[in-house]
């Protein structure tokens, strides 16, 4: 017999909103999924749940965020990125999306703080670029008083 379209359906899991869903993907470690362009247009257009990204961030042990060093290494550098772009609201949220990042990141033991610390947000290779671009971020938003770019 066939089921009748009229019994109880089960209820839906808990809402999860779409930049929780996001925080997920970005730091599951899988280095398979694609952190692609859009992945990131998306993730600074939403307003970033600071709260969610910090428990998040928590959870992870310092040996634990060295393995997935690739992904918070894109998180760092795109978030700079887009803090620097002037893009609307995206650049605010960058901004708050690093200030949680960096004070979760920062706090953590690690066995060879300098190198380790280096290795979780730009890599070895393109620290002197990626922390070269961060501080020029930063000096620009203390001069101007905003993130966006001067003389625009």
């Amino acid at each position: 017999m066939e089921a009748s379209p009229l019994t109880q359906q089960n209820r839906p899991g808990p809402f999860q909103s779409k930049i929780d869903y996001l925080y997920e993907e970005l730091l599951k470690g899988d280095s398979d999924i694609a952190l692609t362009n859009g992945f990131w247009k998306e993730f600074f257009l939403l307003r970033p749940n600071t709260t969610k990204l910090r428990q998040r961030l928590e959870d992870f042990s310092a040996d634990d965020l060295l393995q997935i060093q690739d992904e918070t290494q894109q998180l760092f550098a795109r978030a700079v990125a887009e803090a620097k772009s002037g893009n609307g609201v995206s650049d605010e949220f960058a901004l708050d999306t690093l200030t949680v990042f960096l004070g979760s990141v920062l706090v953590k033991r690690y066995t060879n703080p300098s190198s380790e610390i280096i290795t979780v947000l730009a890599g070895l290779d393109e620290v002197d670029y990626v922390f070269s671009d961060f501080a020029n971020t930063l000096e620009s938003i203390v001069r101007t008083g905003s993130s966006r770019k001067p003389f625009e």
